[in-house]
This record gives structure tokens, C-alpha cells and sequence, in this order.
């Protein structure tokens, strides 16, 4: 954990070492609150939208009001407690009560987040061909596009890919472990996280169901940015193009995967100020911007988290016991 905290620190301290604190507070006195209502309501549709993918990969075998508090109780427990504990309990909580174990909702938090680590490298690499050509020239633009689409069938082609896998699961599985009989590092690997991910894959098999859960990871992502797009509207130019927010939302989500204390305080600010400054966005108001935005998702998963822990019957202190229990065994 110490590792992550020193990143942090670092992560802060270089984004206000570029920062003006006097126009961070000034452009969050002159920001357009008219915008606030909207902010929040686009945020809750996008966390219906996960809830409504993550109870997809379950097979729909827990009721849709009690997967969206859990998946708010995931993201509050990963706001205080370290190494993403908060995965865990999500997988412990849905455990109980239902027909689901810990390690199928363990292994369809990872399907989850391979999605996430998808769409997230995808939207990078969308929207890099654009931000290079409006850093550089108009005339640049012109290859933008076709390396858009280009990307875009890439990532067709891994969603087609997992798919398949999915369907050849067991084959895959058992080739792995015949690989493995020879490599330690590679058996430990296949009994521990593969076997974990190949089980969650199950929920793949059905072509339907591997397309409503593209579905609605695809709206919660969107949805994501335009919240990020109100917000910018908001803060930092009335005249932002919805490039801005698709940049800075792929920064952010690939910088939260740096390690970093809970919260990912500071690495998140530093990966959204660093992608405006590169749209030519001044650090101050781009702070602030970032501030607003995290906050905003702390404050509603720590609400809507916290009554997830109230409805279940648990208390911080005693999931965490759990959690790092479970961790352990």
C-alpha cells in the first residue's frame, strides 16, 4: 500500500506545482452549477447501466435493485480500502443470500474489468488520431478517421475473440494446464486467476448475452463521458468540443490502473489535468474540473455504498474482516 500512496503524493504534488490554487478557486466560483442537476442525473443512469451489465453476467440470478447497490458498495469499499479490496467484498456480498458462489461473481468481476480495460485502451486509441491532429495542424486531420475505424475494428475483432474463447473455454483451459506442467509460474497462474476468469467466460457463451452485456457497457460509457462533457461545459469552456471528455475519460480510467492509494486520489487528477494540457486546456481550470469530477463520484458511491452495506446487514469494520479473511484463504 505504501508503494501506491508515495504515487499519489508524487501525482498531487506535480499537478500543483503547474497549478495557479488562485484560478483552481476561481473557476470553481464561476463554474455554471445550472449544469450540477444533469451531471448527477447522467452519473446515476451510467451506474444503472453497469449494474445492468454486471446482473448480465450473473445470468440475471439476483434482482436488479440489489446488484446496483453492490456494484456502489464495490466502488465505495475501492475508495478507502487498499489493493481494490473492494472487488472482493462485491464478490462476497452478492455471495450471499443467492445461488451465486464467491468465485463465479469473482470471475464475472473480471470479464467486468476486461471490458473496462478494452473500452478504455479503445477509447485512447480513438481519440489519440484526433487530439494529434488538432495539436498539430487542420490538415492532419485527415488520417484521423481511418485510424478511428481502424482501432474500431481491432476492438471488434478482441470482443469476436473473447466470444470465441468463451465458447472454447475447457479446450483453452486444458491446453493452459498442459503448458503448465512444466512452468510453476504458469500452473500457480491457471489454478489461481485463469480458472477464475474462464468460469466467469460461461456467461459468454450465449451470443445474446455476450451482446446485451456489450450493450450496456458500451451506454455506461458513454454515459461516463457525458457526464465528463457537462462537467467540462460546466467549468471550463462553454464551446468544449466532446473530444475533450472522451480524452480525459480514457486518461483517467487508464490511469486508475496505476497503483495508487484508495481512491485513486491524485493519479486521477494528474492523468485528466495532463490530457487537457495536451488539448492545450490551462492546468487551473482543468483541476479543478478533475476535483469536481472525483468528487462527485466519491460522494454518490459513499451514499448509495453505504446504504448497499445497511441493506446487506454489514458494517465496515466487518466486511473488511471478511473480505481480508476470504483474501487470505
Amino acid at each position: 500500500m505504501l508503494p501506491g500512496i508515495i504515487i499519489s503524493l508524487v501525482a498531487l504534488a506535480l499537478v500543483l506545482y503547474f497549478v495557479d490554487l488562485k484560478k483552481v478557486l476561481a473557476a470553481l466560483q464561476q463554474a455554471d452549477y445550472r449544469y450540477l442537476p444533469l451531471v448527477l442525473v447522467v452519473y446515476l443512469l451510467s451506474l444503472f447501466a453497469r449494474a445492468a451489465a454486471w446482473r448480465t453476467l450473473l445470468q440475471e440470478q439476483v434482482d436488479y435493485v440489489r446488484t446496483f447497490f453492490l456494484v456502489n458498495t464495490g466502488y465505495f469499499l475501492n475508495s478507502i480500502l487498499p489493493f481494490r479490496l473492494g472487488e472482493v467484498g462485491r464478490a462476497f456480498l452478492v455471495s450471499q443470500n443467492s445461488p451465486v458462489s464467491f468465485w463465479e461473481a469473482a470471475s464475472t468481476i473480471l470479464i467486468e474489468r476486461a471490458f473496462d480495460m478494452m473500452l478504455s485502451v479503445s477509447l485512447m486509441l480513438a481519440t489519440l488520431p484526433f487530439v494529434v491532429a488538432l495539436t498539430l495542424s487542420p490538415e492532419a486531420a485527415s488520417w484521423a478517421l481511418p485510424a478511428a475505424l481502424s482501432v474500431g475494428s481491432v476492438v471488434l475483432l478482441a470482443l469476436l475473440f473473447l466470444h470465441l474463447l468463451a465458447r472454447n473455454r475447457l479446450r483453452a483451459l486444458g491446453w493452459l494446464e498442459k503448458l503448465a506442467e512444466h512452468r510453476p509460474w504458469l500452473g500457480r497462474l491457471v489454478k489461481g486467476r485463469l480458472e477464475a476468469f474462464f468460469t466467469g467466460l460461461a456467461a459468454l457463451t450465449d451470443i445474446r448475452r455476450f451482446l446485451k452485456t456489450l450493450g450496456w457497457m458500451l451506454l455506461n460509457w458513454f454515459l461516463w463521458v457525458s457526464e465528463y462533457y457537462l462537467l467540462i461545459l460546466a467549468i471550463i469552456n462553454k464551446d468544449a468540443p466532446f473530444l475533450w471528455a472522451a480524452f480525459a475519460m480514457a486518461a483517467a480510467a487508464m490511469g486508475v490502473a496505476i497503483p495508487s492509494s484508495p481512491g485513486g486520489i491524485g493519479v486521477v487528477e494528474a492523468s485528466v489535468v495532463g490530457a487537457l494540457a495536451v488539448l492545450g486546456v490551462d492546468p487551473s481550470p482543468a483541476l479543478a474540473f478533475a476535483l469536481s469530477m472525483h468528487f462527485i463520484y466519491l460522494a454518490t458511491t459513499a451514499i448509495l455504498g453505504i446504504i448497499g452495506l445497511a441493506r446487506e446487514g454489514e458494517s465496515l469494520e466487518r466486511i473488511y474482516q471478511r473480505i481480508t479473511n476470504r483474501k487470505g484463504s
